[in-house]
């Protein structure tokens, strides 16, 4: 090869390999000064809408809750809304409906932390498809929603994600339906209660009896009152050993918004937690 062609092709060599390693430095470059770069992937946002249920059920569920599968935050909670749950009313003519007094639909929004990589998201085991029923929940609470509205796009950073709060000294409140008189005459304020394993988890603290409300048509028009045939009954209860909350009752995590069932001396009932107080 003639040594002019021979520089020739050596000058363009480095220039390219010039080239590539400016390109190179200026790609780390980018990315060292731009932290903020969106992520490839999708946001999915998901409403879920619990349905007929007391409004006490949302109390414990904060903003920026994250959503725990196997128990590591996939979601995060970004809105919640309490709505009137309407009841149909029959009249003389036809029928109407009004806002019952003491159940609601509480709607709840999450969106993913981590980019997704399908439009129809994973929540765990199940898909957010619309109409299908997810269990989500976070340290303290859990949310049995149908899935209502699911929306996608490119995916943004999500905000961060809140700890759990401090939870020593907790008591909940458990709500049963539909209690028989004789069993809430057996009650006792300062009884141990158990769960179906026969361990002692829990100490009775408050008994407050209460009544689901009914609606009918009179010549005044829609009237409303306590059910004066059925006793709801609301049950404060501690756990015995004074740990922090959830406590393992029937071998589960106890939080807000789970069902479970509980044992006194002589009595038991089906009731969910309504909420969790902290001092």
């Amino acid at each position: 090869m003639p040594k002019r062609k021979k520089h020739t092709v050596d000058i363009i060599l480095s220039i390219v390999i010039l080239i590539i390693i400016f390109s190179v430095i200026f790609y780390f470059w980018k990315i060292i000064k731009s932290p903020q770069k969106e992520e490839s992937g999708y946001t999915a946002t998901i409403t879920l809408v619990w349905r007929n249920v007391p409004k006490e059920l949302a109390t414990n569920i904060r903003i920026h809750d994250p959503i725990l599968i196997s128990d590591k935050p996939a979601y995060i909670v970004v809105g919640k809304e309490i709505k009137p749950y309407l009841r149909a009313i029959p009249t003389p003519q036809s029928a109407t409906t009004i806002a019952s007094k003491d159940t609601y639909n509480i709607y709840l929004q999450i969106r993913n932390i981590e980019p997704l990589s399908a439009t129809i998201p994973p929540v765990g085991k199940k898909l957010a498809l619309l109409g299908n029923t997810l269990r989500i929940q976070s340290y303290i609470w859990q949310f049995d929603g149908i899935v209502v509205d699911v929306q996608t796009g490119p995916y943004t950073r999500a905000p961060e994600y809140l700890q759990r709060q401090q939870t020593s000294g907790c008591s909940y409140k458990i709500i049963a339906r539909s209690v028989y008189p004789s069993v809430i005459n057996n009650m006792k304020i300062g009884e141990h209660l158990y769960d179906v394993l026969g361990q002692e988890v829990l100490i009775l603290k408050d008994i407050t009896i209460t009544h689901p409300y009914i609606y009918g048509w009179t010549p005044q028009g829609i009237k409303s009152f306590p059910d004066p045939t059925r006793d709801d009954v609301i049950l404060t209860v501690s756990p015995i050993s004074g740990e922090e909350i959830p406590v393992k009752i029937n071998g589960k995590d106890a939080l807000s918004g789970s069902s479970l069932e509980v044992r006194g001396h002589n009595w038991r009932v089906w009731g969910r937690i309504l909420e969790v107080s902290c001092p």
